[in-house]
């Protein structure tokens, strides 16, 4: 009887270990597939905060700022987060102090087929450039967002870019003048 149970015993070792075996062959293939297939996690806010951003700016700017870690988005959610972060730091007039979140807007939409944001990203690069005192580099932007607004019919966004475009050159020439009248008087 001690040798019956000896052999079956064998044979349950033998089973549990084969069947150890192919369950980790079934197992662990899922597991890396699922983990390398796993998306970044995607947050509603920002959808959200894009549909209050022109009545209600100062809802958006909260609902943006509280998403946690928004570059563990994914790539064009975070390139939304950023555009979307900098236009409403613009509409609750807050200063702009970098233009590091806006070109990871220029730079994400400029490579992927969304004009109507590449266009938004090029003004709102053309604001911050001119508020930090880049003229010539705003105005460029400010060109840029122009080319794009008029391939797509957005009419509120090219009158804002005529209307700073207006303003820069207009800066630009009174800058020249002063120089010049500067120039005159030294010599």
């Amino acid at each position: 009887m001690v040798e019956g149970n000896v052999i079956f015993n064998r044979k349950n070792t033998i089973l549990m270990k084969n069947l150890t075996k192919t369950l980790i062959m079934a197992v662990l293939p899922l597991m890396f597939f699922g983990l390398f297939t796993c998306q970044p996690e995607s947050d509603p806010a920002i959808y959200q905060a894009e549909s209050f951003m022109d009545v209600y700016p100062d809802s958006a700017f909260l609902l943006l700022k509280n998403i946690l870690k928004p570059e563990k988005l994914s790539a064009e959610e975070y390139a939304t987060w950023c555009l979307l972060m900098t236009q409403a730091r613009d509409k609750n007039y807050m200063e702009h102090t970098s233009d590091s979140m806006i070109n990871v807007a220029v730079k994400y939409f400029e490579r992927h087929k969304d004009p109507k944001r590449l266009a938004w990203s090029y003004y709102y690069s053309g604001i911050i450039s001119n508020e930090l005192g880049e003229h010539v580099q705003s105005q460029l932007a400010f060109l840029k967002a122009r080319s794009v607004a008029l391939e797509i019919d957005e009419p509120k966004l090219l009158g804002r870019i005529y209307e700073n475009l207006g303003n820069v050159v207009r800066y630009i020439r009174y800058m020249l003048y002063i120089n010049t009248i500067d120039l005159c008087v030294s010599h």
